[in-house]
């Protein structure tokens, strides 16, 4: 199977090269960078190491340009990098061969990162919760949020090129299509990830930095999907729960002396 290498790249030239020489080890069809909203030499580099090269002149942010990049491309697997985290080759392979070996989607595994002694950050809470409301908790934090991954050619159609610009939308849907999703390799993508000004700018009306704003959006649309797709609960039931013992507690019955407050 042909191996589709796509990168969406803003102002990478410091880090773009040991990019792709990792990703050339493993001897794809192409590599597509996807240069968007530049300045600097990013897309020169790529063009000498004989990438295919994607140009807009303004900039898309990184999942459209996963999005552009995968309906370009020609290969039977596509494997999306950022332009600034060099993931050894070893590591490649083994996303790619999930893919040859009859699955869907490879996913990094960063299931670690729920297991350290701090608090998650609240990006990973809500990968999480999302993989919960599908029934797959097993996937824990894994997402199409974090690289590297990859999907097969026909499933990325299936799912729609489009949808793969909000990847927990995408990963919803190819949840809902039974499509298969396994985390073969875990590649710290974590401590090695570049801070960048939307990581740390935190708009007044919000508790959170831009991207994390983005990113917690993106959960609430596929949260969305789910519920137009299986209904007010996504899919799960009730439970044991007896929700009509709620119409006892209405505002004629009296608190006890002494009680100021109470829930249900």
């Amino acid at each position: 199977m042909k191996v589709s290498v796509i990168i969406p790249a803003c102002n990478e030239e410091d880090s773009l090269l040991p990019v792709l020489k990792e990703a050339q080890k493993i001897k794809p069809f192409e590599i597509i960078v996807v240069v968007n909203g530049s300045s600097d030499a990013t897309k020169a580099i790529a063009e000498d190491a004989g990438c295919r090269v994607i140009y807009y002149q303004e900039t898309l942010g990184i999942n459209i340009g996963r999005a552009i990049g995968a309906k370009k491309a020609k290969g039977d697997i596509l494997l999306f990098l950022d332009g600034d985290i060099a993931v050894p080759h070893q590591e490649l392979i083994k996303y790619t061969q999930a893919i040859e070996t009859g699955h869907d989607i490879a996913l990094n595994d960063l299931t670690w990162i729920m297991k350290r002694k701090v608090r998650p950050h609240s990006v990973s809470i809500a990968k999480y919760m999302l993989n919960l409301c599908l029934q797959r908790e097993d996937l824990s934090v894994q997402a199409l949020t974090a690289i590297p991954h990859a999907i097969k050619k026909t499933s990325a159609a299936k799912i729609g090129y489009e949808n793969l610009a909000h990847p927990p939308l995408a990963q919803t849907i190819a949840l809902l299509k039974g499509m298969s999703i396994v985390a073969p390799c875990s590649s710290d993508v974590i401590y090695t990830n570049k801070i960048r000004t939307t990581h740390k700018t935190i708009p007044t009306n919000s508790p959170f930095p831009i991207s994390t704003n983005y990113i917690i959006g993106d959960h609430i649309k596929a949260l969305a999907h789910l519920i137009e797709e299986k209904g007010i609960r996504g899919g799960l039931t009730d439970g044991d729960r007896n929700r009509e013992v709620v119409s006892a507690y209405t505002p004629s019955v009296k608190r006890k002396a002494g009680v100021k407050y109470s829930a249900v």
